[in-house]
């Protein structure tokens, strides 16, 4: 983003932004803000149009067994300014296997066993659409399923999404008709 760089974890742990004129013989790192409150779960945010989009974790208490309840609801997806990093929204109600990607103004958001269609916006959540029960848990015997392979990044290329299941590759045309 011109001379920043967003940094989703200075130090290890604090998302932050971070400017440094790499034209400069001698670039001297400066970091503009740092918020331990807009995005701290695994799986990377999206930057859209001036906007940082992803995920916190909402119970602290859950989150050092949070692997074994892949299907409860201990997230919230967040947007907050760039150039700040000042929250401006979050929608609470998001599962354990989280990845985002972003197109024309859409973010596509994957979490267990399910996806969500939000409109890219500072204004607030909007959610377009939703599809529950993507796929089928399966079988793996002993050991339970946790979400690890809804952490797969959906894809998006041609006017399709790629979304990865643990048991699938399911495709979506989500090119628009009109634009033709």
């Amino acid at each position: 983003v011109g001379k920043n760089l967003y940094l989703n974890s200075l130090n290890g742990w604090v998302p932050s932004l971070v400017e440094c004129d790499f034209s400069q013989p001698d670039p001297k790192p400066k970091v503009l803000w740092s918020n331990v409150g807009i995005h701290d779960a695994v799986t990377p945010p999206v930057i859209w149009d001036g906007c940082i989009y992803g995920f916190y974790i909402d119970s602290r208490k859950d989150a050092s067994d949070i692997g074994a309840k892949p299907g409860e609801q201990n997230y919230s997806f967040r947007c907050s300014e760039l150039k700040t990093g000042k929250l401006l929204w979050k929608e609470h109600g998001f599962h354990l296997g989280l990845s985002i990607t972003a197109a024309d103004g859409l973010l596509f958001v994957h979490d267990y066993q399910r996806l969500t269609l939000v409109e890219a916006s500072a204004s607030g959540y909007t959610q377009k659409g939703r599809v529950e029960n993507l796929h089928a848990l399966p079988n793996t015997g002993r050991n339970m399923h946790r979400g690890l392979l809804d952490w797969s990044m959906p894809v998006i290329s041609s006017g399709r999404l790629f979304v990865r299941t643990p048991i699938e590759i399911i495709c979506y045309d989500i090119k628009d008709s009109k634009a033709e």
